[in-house]
This record gives structure tokens, C-alpha cells and sequence, in this order.
């Protein structure tokens, strides 16, 4: 059985002559445009288009990616968690692929020579209380010959799951360890100072290792495999790329042998392989230049365009009433999750804000946001109206540090960054205001 590593979380397993391969993100611009690999990849999506089958682990477009997924053909066995509510399963159904094998929580599959154990999201959340958690996430064992790659990716687990895959199938070969924190906290969160976010960014990044180190050690892999969330942001986001709570494979490396100096960690460059029988890896590994890398970003990256920025400025008063539709379907979503938490909610719209409570359905647009507690957001006007008439999505534009955040107390409610992914105005009004803006530019 052999690994290659590609980039962030995709790699390929190799049996038999029987390629597997996870996660394809291998174009840059995720998650509305920011999301770029470095160093630059040589591979390309064609490169690999002539695998046996994928796995895709979920949604987020750093594991499940349109551009370089169009390389494939839509007839590809995909490898995918069946457990709802399934978003995944209509995106690619939606892209056209008409193979998807899916698989509950915790059964097997065969592929190939693989047999493979997928897992539902493991826990609401490793670090936060959450009443709705991880939606989306799944993790995946490979294994043949009696030699095994535990790909956890974004779904990372608790310690205590961490022991029910440790009695069910003993140590893995490769644990693929997340130990980034992808997402908009510390860089977009305005009611830091420069100096703050640099210092929680660090925190967040002990945190993480200290948790990874813990898995590791109840795992007790033959190699800790630092894994998923690896981006640097280009275009106008690309200053934040100073306090975000990731780093480097290098680094988390240096970090885990810190705290566990017995189990080595695996550390792969684009296209180097690994033989997990006989422990052979081609080619040296080459470890990160950082300056290289800010110059990389500054010079090249930073003027990348984001989709949005060609579109036109939309008028405040169609904002307003798309945020009202938004409201109302996430109300309704709110109600079917059954998840009401006190939080006011305040958007900059125009010269106000577009205001309401997590906990009561009503919404109105006012001069000032609303008491503590509460979340202040500011984004390209341009992205909000793309995000509330669904051609891009809450989600991925908190993700790729589109949006920035004022949140008073400074408290995480982990819930609210969950809900507002279905902050999306009704089809209907879509439509409808699809077809004013048609007639306006025909007349």
C-alpha cells in the first residue's frame, strides 16, 4: 500500500494498481476566491483524472472543489458518507456525477483491493458547546495488507472516539491529523487588536497540537501525518494571512515531536510518496521557506480578483429585502434544528445595519446595531448580495475571511456560525428579483 500527498487534504492510496484518491482541491480561489495553495502546485487536475475512484469527505470546497472536479468524469465511483443531511450527495449529483457509493456511519465498503470505514461527524465540536455542531464532516479508513491510513481531514475527533477507533481497528499505518484552524477567528474579528490576534492565533494553534498529540498518543500510529486546512489567502483578504490560527506542516511537525517524541511525523511535499510496508519515501523532503512565501503572497497573490469584485454595487433597498427573505428561511431552519440562541445579529447595509435576534423571528433595518449580546458583520456588499441570492454562500465566504466580525462580549457562540449558513433569501424572491433587474436593464 502506497500514500502520495498532493495538497492540503488530498492525497492518493495505491493497491494493486488501484488508485484512490481523496479531496481534489488542486486549482486555486476557494471558498469565494481567497483560497490559494502554496507553494504553487505542480499538478493539475487532468494529471489525475485517470483514477479508479474518490473519496470526498464533505462539502467545503477545499475537499470538494467544482473547478478541479470537472476534470473527472461524471461516471467515477465517489466514496461518500451517507448520513443526513447529505448536502453533499446533491452537489455532486448537481455537477452530474451518477456514481456515488454511500455509506453509513460506521459500516465498511469495499473498492477495489480497499476496505473502507467511514465516520459521521464524531463529536458537536472538540473545543465549543454546540447544541448543533459539525453537519457535514466525515473521515474515512483505508485499509489492505494489514496496513491502514486513518484520514480524520476537517471531522476531527474527541479523545474518547479516539478509543473506539483505537479498540475497533488497533493503530493505524498514517493518522491524518488535522491540526489547523481554518476560518475567520482571529483574523477577521475587529474587536481585536493587531497585537491580540496575533497572540490568540498562536493559542489556538497550542490548542489544536496539544489535541493532536493526545490523539496520537491514544492511537499510537506508526506515523502522525499533520493534514487538511493548509491555504494562504490571496487577493484583498491577503494582510490577514498574518493572524491566521494555521501555520505551516513544518511547524505543527516541530510541535508534535515536542509532545510526542516517540510516534514520528510523516511530512510529504507535492508528490512524494510513501511505501507504508517497507517505509520507503521518494525524494528528500523540502521544508517550507517562509520568506519565500510572503514575498510569494504580496507580489503575486495579493492581486488576485475575487468573483465578486466584477459584479455591480447593488442598492441598499434590495439588500434590505433579501435580508428580510433571509430571515424567514433561516427562522424556518432554526425551528427544524430546534436551536434559538440569544444573539443579536446586526448586518451593515447601506449607511445602517439590517438587525435581529437569534432567539425571535423578527428582523428590521435600523441605524445601529442591536444590545449586547451581539455580532456586528461587515462584508463587499457585492459578496452579500451574491450570498443572499445564492450564487455564494455564508459559509465559504466566512471561511475564506470575506467577512469580518465585531462580537461583544468576546464570546464564541459557535451555533450562530452554523445557522447563518442558511442565511439565503427564498427561491422565490430570487426569482423575482432576478427578473426585476432583467427588465430594468432591458428598459
Amino acid at each position: 500500500m502506497r500514500l502520495t500527498y498532493f495538497a492540503n487534504a488530498c492525497c492518493l492510496m495505491e493497491a494493486q494498481g488501484f488508485r484512490i484518491l481523496t479531496d481534489p482541491w488542486l486549482t486555486d480561489g476557494a471558498f469565494e476566491g481567497s483560497w490559494c495553495h502554496y507553494p504553487p502546485l505542480k499538478v493539475r487536475p487532468r494529471d489525475l483524472a485517470d483514477v479508479d475512484a474518490l473519496y470526498i469527505s464533505h462539502i467545503h470546497p477545499d475537499h470538494c472543489d467544482p473547478t478541479t472536479l470537472s476534470a473527472f468524469p461524471r461516471e467515477i465511483p465517489i466514496l461518500v458518507l451517507d448520513h443526513p443531511p447529505n448536502f453533499l450527495h446533491r452537489v455532486l449529483r448537481g455537477m452530474g456525477f451518477s456514481n456515488l457509493i454511500a455509506v453509513r456511519d460506521g459500516a465498511q465498503a469495499l473498492l477495489g483491493p480497499f476496505e473502507v470505514t467511514l465516520y459521521a461527524p464524531f463529536t458537536t465540536h472538540v473545543f465549543h458547546d454546540s447544541a448543533l455542531g459539525n453537519l457535514i464532516d466525515s473521515s474515512a479508513l483505508f485499509a489492505h495488507g494489514g496496513f491502514s491510513v486513518m484520514n480524520f481531514n476537517d471531522n476531527t475527533p474527541d479523545l474518547a472516539a479516539a478509543r473506539r477507533l483505537r479498540a475497533r481497528h488497533g493503530p493505524p499505518t498514517v493518522a491524518q491529523i488535522a491540526y489547523n484552524a481554518a476560518g475567520p477567528y482571529p483574523s477577521c474579528f475587529d474587536n481585536l487588536a493587531p497585537s491580540q490576534k496575533e497572540t490568540m492565533a498562536e493559542r489556538v494553534l497550542e490548542r489544536n497540537f496539544d489535541h493532536a498529540a493526545a490523539l496520537a498518543r491514544i492511537l499510537e500510529p506508526a506515523w502522525h501525518m499533520p493534514f487538511a486546512g493548509a491555504f494562504v489567502l490571496g487577493g484583498a483578504q491577503w494582510r490577514k494571512n498574518f493572524c491566521l490560527g494555521t501555520t505551516s506542516a513544518d511547524v505543527a511537525a516541530a510541535g508534535l515531536r515536542k509532545r510526542n517524541p516517540d510516534i514520528p511525523v510523516l511530512l510529504l511535499n507535492e508528490g512524494q510518496t510513501v511505501d507504508l510496508a517497507s517505509g520507503q519515501r521518494e525524494g528528500a523532503y523540502q521544508p517550507a521557506d517562509r520568506l519565500a512565501e510572503l514575498r510569494h503572497i504580496e507580489t503575486v497573490l495579493a492581486a488576485r480578483p475575487y468573483p465578486h469584485e466584477a459584479d455591480q454595487a447593488p442598492d441598499p433597498e434590495h439588500l434590505i429585502g433579501l435580508c428580510e427573505s433571509a430571515r424567514q428561511q433561516l427562522w424556518s431552519k432554526q425551528q427544524a434544528y430546534d436551536c434559538r440562541p440569544k444573539l443579536g445579529v446586526a448586518i451593515a447595509v447601506g449607511e445602517g445595519w439590517y438587525r435581529f435576534d437569534l432567539s425571535s423571528p423578527e428582523g428590521a433595518y435600523c441605524a445601529a446595531p442591536p444590545p449586547e449580546p451581539r455580532i456586528a458583520i461587515r462584508m463587499d456588499p457585492r459578496l452579500l448580495n451574491r450570498i443572499l441570492m445564492g450564487t455564494a454562500h455564508w459559509n465559504n465566504a466566512e471561511g475564506g475571511c470575506h467577512i469580518d466580525f465585531v462580537r461583544e462580549p468576546d464570546v464564541y457562540v459557535r451555533d450562530f456560525h452554523t445557522l447563518m449558513s442558511f442565511f439565503a433569501a427564498d427561491v422565490a424572491v430570487r426569482a423575482q428579483v432576478t427578473q426585476a433587474v432583467s427588465h430594468k436593464v432591458a428598459s
